[in-house]
């Protein structure tokens, strides 16, 4: 992009984001461009943010295959629904998602009437295939985040506090957010829904999606970018509650830059905040090259520094 006679290059991410989002600060998968295929809904016994993407990854591995009439990729619905429920789907939640897909055109319906019925034909759609494609794109997947039903709250908890703080199309948050995720949903699959490949048989034509194909998007993601990966690695190691040594570098006006435990990892200290525990009275004695004892209360997105505490 030219911006006065300067050649301005912007990120792919960022145009991600915006066709993502439209016109909207956060991400809503019902008025965005791209469906979101994690959404589970509030009403149901358990969230249940696999069966979208299971119901388009199953239409997509049949899409070669000759259906009961001869055409290609054209099956029942009865026959989806059989399959998905080996892995723990409920009957009434793939009805209500199917129709939702086919609503939003990523599942073509042979009977356009509503309800869905189980001998009505269906077969995935382009837009459909593209949904699968973007569940190894890192915008789409940290924008999901902002828009699915979490039932760890402590995830939930950091994803909703780096939208609340910071840019939601920052670099550093889009890939936090798109792995802390992925990694919810790979676990979350785990414990609530059947682990059902050895009930499976060698002829059934169904596999579940593997987010693990999301998790190394991501992580390539991360690894492709060397500040990036260097501030991620750092917010990994140092965690929430850890003791630290920081190392003074300059005071000014009541606030401490420090670095923390001998790396060039930058650290702040107030005296002028309740929260950093931090005494005037200390403030005013430290010098360049002290060493204060604190712990790590948050990585600051805005800064790039950790907030510390510091201990008597």
């Amino acid at each position: 992009m030219r911006v006065l006679g300067d050649d301005a290059q912007i990120p792919a991410y960022r145009f991600e984001n915006v066709l993502l989002r439209k016109n909207r600060r956060f991400y809503n998968g019902d008025e965005s461009n791209f469906v979101n295929l994690f959404a589970s809904d509030y009403n149901d016994d358990f969230p249940d943010p696999f069966v979208r993407a299971d119901i388009l990854n199953w239409l997509y591995q049949v899409q070669a295959l000759s259906g009961p009439t001869g055409d290609k990729g054209l099956f029942q619905v009865s026959e989806l629904a059989r399959s998905l429920q080996v892995y723990g789907h409920s009957l009434a939640v793939i009805y209500r998602e199917l129709a939702y897909l086919a609503r939003k055109n990523l599942v073509l319906c042979e009977n356009s009437a509503m309800p869905i019925e189980e001998g009505d034909l269906v077969k995935i759609t382009i837009p459909g295939a593209l949904h699968l494609q973007m569940l190894r794109n890192v915008s789409y997947l940290s924008a999901c985040a902002e828009d699915t039903l979490f039932k760890n709250t402590e995830v939930m908890t950091r994803i909703s506090n780096r939208l609340k703080f910071h840019e939601s199309d920052s670099k550093l948050v889009v890939a936090l957010n798109a792995r802390d995720l992925v990694n919810y949903l790979i676990e979350y699959r785990k414990e609530y829904l059947t682990n059902s490949d050895e009930l499976v048989s060698e002829k059934a034509i169904i596999s579940s999606v593997d987010l693990n194909d999301s998790l190394h998007a991501v992580e390539q993601w991360i690894q492709a970018d060397e500040n990036l990966k260097k501030t991620i690695s750092e917010i990994d190691y140092f965690t929430v509650d850890m003791d630290v040594d920081a190392c003074v570098v300059s005071k000014n006006s009541g606030g401490v830059v420090c670095t923390i435990a001998d790396k060039d990892v930058k650290g702040f200290i107030s005296s002028l905040e309740p929260k950093y525990s931090f005494p005037r009275d200390v403030y005013s004695k430290i010098k360049p090259g002290d060493i204060l004892k604190c712990k790590v209360m948050e990585f600051d997105f805005t800064h790039r520094s950790f907030q510390l505490k510091y201990l008597n």
